[in-house]
């Protein structure tokens, strides 16, 4: 409990020191004075969306449960989904939902290791195929309207995309030609472990290898079920698009004109990209930073109170209602 504790304290330290930063430089009074004019009809509308991407995420859980035969019922889906996002929240790099999700099943829904991890793998790789596919077509779509606002740093974006691409390709990778794979995984750890970033090459060599093998056979598992996977990727693009609508109903809501839902979206999904290889816990720092310098120009005056609330909705919020559940988690009366 105290390391829950010490991470909740470092991460909110980090993320509300960022935004402090940014209200400071548009003024604490004009803050204050744009969240009195918020329209009240799309925060409500962002909290439902943020709702849907629970809801959805949820379902996609359940449904991989069954690929592994447990039994995991919708509201204990609810429950792993909430607890995973408290955890990913308050760790670098959102590490520890997983870890946190199968403590949980295990403990509490006695469901074993073994079926509860192959549950989680089942849910990534299904999310990193969607976001895979889904970040091609922010690319190609959504980078030009980007770089009108972030010409400078906009091509940041295609870093961002090859880190979340970096899982399915080795997988790929290993599938046509292990040898070459593995001689391509070798290059990489040696160059991250000469600039410092990897500590003990080897050993994390060795691990990455058996973690691609794992996901390589669960992948040509789910295969054999077209349909049901289909249906979870759809779903998981539901909840992915739901959470990144959330800025529109935002902009909306913060006098926002000018623009369509798909060039905000596109926008926001851009945002995405360029912050999903910064460290920090929900990584914190960026995204307030990204969202400022990408939004001024569009919201303008507005854009301090804007950030507050996408911040509270898209960070906080899962922090807050993560905090709930934990006790019902921890229950040794009852199960998630």
């Amino acid at each position: 409990m105290q390391k829950i504790v010490r991470n909740l304290m470092v991460s909110l330290s980090i993320a509300l020191g960022a935004l402090t930063i940014i209200v400071l430089i548009v003024g604490p009074g004009k803050v204050t004075k744009t969240l009195k004019i918020a329209d009240s009809k799309y925060i409500l509308f962002t909290f439902l969306l943020w709702l849907t991407s629970v809801f959805l995420e949820s379902l996609a859980f359940m449904i991989g449960g069954k690929f592994m035969k447990s039994r995991i019922s919708f509201p204990q889906s609810v429950m792993l989904i909430v607890i995973g996002r408290f955890f990913n929240a308050i760790t670098p790099f959102s590490t520890g939902g997983q870890p946190a999700q199968a403590y949980v099943m295990n403990k509490k829904s006695k469901i074993d290791f073994a079926r509860g991890i192959g549950t989680l793998v089942i849910k990534f790789l299904i999310y990193q195929i969607v976001i895979t596919i889904y970040g091609v077509v922010v690319l190609i779509f959504a980078y030009p309207i980007a770089r009108k606002y972030i010409s400078n740093i906009a091509s940041l974006a295609f870093i961002g995309f090859a880190i979340n691409s970096l899982v399915m390709l080795l997988i790929l990778l290993f599938s046509l030609n292990e040898k070459f794979a593995k001689e391509l995984l070798h290059m990489l750890i040696n160059i991250l472990a000469f600039l410092r970033i990897i500590k003990f090459p080897e050993k994390t060599r060795e691990e990455i290898i058996v973690k691609i093998r794992n996901f390589k056979g669960v992948l040509a598992s789910t295969l054999k079920y077209p349909f049901q996977t289909l249906f979870m990727a759809l779903i998981t693009l539901g909840q992915v698009i739901a959470f990144m609508s959330m800025a529109y109903t935002i902009y909306k809501a913060f006098e926002g004109s000018g623009h369509s839902f798909m060039e905000i979206l596109g926008i926001q999904s851009i945002l995405s990209l360029l912050v999903s290889f910064v460290p920090t816990p929900g990584a914190s720092g960026a995204q307030e930073g990204m969202f400022f310098i990408m939004y001024k120009n569009i919201l303008t005056s507005n854009v301090g109170g804007a950030l507050v609330t996408w911040r509270f909705f898209s960070y906080y919020i899962h922090i807050l209602v993560g905090a709930m559940f934990l006790p019902y988690a921890k229950s040794r009366k009852e199960a998630v």
